[in-house]
C-alpha cells in the first residue's frame, strides 16, 4: 500500500522529482498469555541472590550427603534347625515362660532362644571366638527364631554389619541351641531312668516280701489236715506265685533289653553335622543400588556427590563379590542323630512297660 502511495505521487508531479520515503517496518507482538520470559531478568536475580541460593542448596545437599556417606551395608544369612516333637519335653520350662500345655515344644524352645541367659552362653562362645564383646540384649535384636511346625523345624534369621561375622554368629547360636537342647533331653532322661529304678527296686522289695508270706502261709497250713477250702486256699497261692515269678522274669528281660540299648546309646553320638546354605544378599544389595544409580543420573550430573557416594558403595560390593566372601559359603550346624533318638524312643517304651509290669 506504501509503494502505491508513492508511485501515485511521483506521477502526480509528472515524476519531476524522485520522492523517497523509509518504510518502518511492524513488529510481531504476541498475545498477553504468550508473553516470552526474559532470562536476564532471572539471571540478575540470582546474581543478586547468590549467597541465599548457595546456602539453601548447601542446607539440601548436606544431609543428602550425610546419608550416604555414613549408611551401612547390612548383611543376612539364615540356617534351620531340625527338632524332634516331643510333647512332653520342657513342660516345667514352659509353665515359667508363661505358655500353656497345649503349646508345642518348638514354642517353648523359641521362648527359651530369646531369654537373657541362654543368650549369655552365646554372646560368650562368640567372645571367645571372634574376640568381639556383643551384648545379649543386641543379640536378640539381629537374631530371629520363627518356629514351623507343620515342618517341626526352626527358621534361625541372622543380621549383622560384618559378612563374616554374621556366619560366624549364626552358627554360634544354632550350636548353642542344639547343645541345650540336648542337655535338656538328657537331663529329662536321666531323670526318667532314676525314677524307674527307684521303683523297680521298691516293686523287688515288695515282691521278696509277698513272697515270704506266701512261703510261711504254705508251710503253715501245709501241716494242718488236708481240708478241702485250705486246698482251694493253697491252689490259689501257688497261682499267685507262679503269676509273681512269671512277673519277676519278665522284668529280667526288660532291664536286660535296657542294659543292651544303653550301652548301644553309648556308641551313638547324639549329634550330626547338617550342611545349611547361607542366602546371598550381595548381589540383592547390588542390584538395589544400580537401579537406584540409574534413578539419580536422571536428575544429577555424572559429577554429582550423591551419584559418586553410589558408585563407591556400588565398587565395594563387586569387590567382596569378587573376594568370594559369600559365594559357595555353607554353615555347619549340629543336628539330632535319628538312629540316637530311636534308641531312647525304644528306651522310654521299655521303662514304661516295666512300670506296668511292677505295679502288676
Amino acid at each position: 500500500k506504501t509503494k502505491k502511495t508513492i508511485s501515485e505521487h511521483t506521477n502526480s508531479v509528472g515524476n519531476s522529482k524522485k520522492v523517497s520515503q523509509d518504510i518502518i517496518p511492524v513488529h510481531f507482538t504476541s498475545s498477553k498469555d504468550e508473553e516470552p520470559a526474559d532470562l536476564r531478568y532471572y539471571w540478575a536475580v540470582i546474581r543478586h541472590r547468590k549467597w541465599v541460593v548457595l546456602i539453601v542448596s548447601v542446607l539440601i545437599f548436606l544431609p543428602t550427603l550425610y546419608k550416604v556417606l555414613t549408611e551401612k551395608i547390612i548383611f543376612g544369612t539364615s540356617t534351620q534347625i531340625l527338632l524332634k516333637e516331643d510333647g512332653g519335653r520342657g513342660l516345667g520350662m514352659a509353665i515359667q515362660l508363661g505358655l500353656t500345655e497345649s503349646q508345642s515344644s518348638l514354642d517353648t524352645l523359641s521362648a527359651i532362644s530369646k531369654t537373657t541367659p541362654f543368650l549369655e552362653k552365646v554372646s560368650q562362645k562368640l567372645n571367645q571366638k571372634l574376640k568381639v564383646n556383643i551384648p545379649p540384649s543386641y543379640l536378640s535384636g539381629i537374631i530371629t527364631v520363627t518356629p514351623k511346625h507343620e515342618t517341626n523345624i526352626l527358621e534361625v534369621t541372622t543380621t549383622f554389619e560384618d559378612p563374616k561375622n554374621v556366619i560366624e554368629i549364626a552358627n554360634t547360636f544354632a550350636t548353642a541351641f542344639i547343645e541345650y537342647n540336648l542337655d535338656l533331653s538328657q537331663k529329662e532322661i536321666n531323670q526318667a531312668i532314676e525314677t524307674t529304678e527307684l521303683q523297680i527296686k521298691e516293686n523287688k522289695k515288695g515282691l521278696e516280701k509277698i513272697e515270704d508270706e506266701v512261703q510261711k502261709f504254705l508251710r503253715k497250713e501245709g501241716a494242718a489236715s488236708p481240708n478241702q477250702t485250705i486246698n482251694m486256699k493253697i491252689g490259689q497261692l501257688a497261682n499267685i506265685e507262679n503269676t509273681s515269678t512269671g512277673y519277676q522274669m519278665q522284668i529280667k528281660g526288660i532291664e536286660s533289653e535296657i542294659v543292651s540299648i544303653k550301652n548301644k546309646l553309648e556308641i551313638e553320638s547324639p549329634t550330626l553335622v547338617i550342611e545349611t546354605q547361607i542366602n546371598k544378599p550381595l548381589h540383592d544389595q547390588l542390584v538395589q543400588l544400580e537401579m537406584e544409580l540409574a534413578t539419580t543420573k536422571t536428575r544429577r550430573t555424572s559429577n554429582h556427590p550423591e551419584i559418586i557416594a553410589i558408585q563407591k558403595n556400588i565398587d565395594s560390593i563387586k569387590n567382596l563379590i569378587q573376594q568370594r566372601l559369600e559365594e559357595g559359603v555353607k554353615v555347619d550346624t549340629l543336628g539330632r542323630n535319628p538312629v540316637r533318638d530311636n534308641l531312647l524312643t525304644r528306651l522310654a517304651s521299655l521303662e514304661a512297660e516295666k512300670a506296668s509290669v511292677d505295679a502288676k
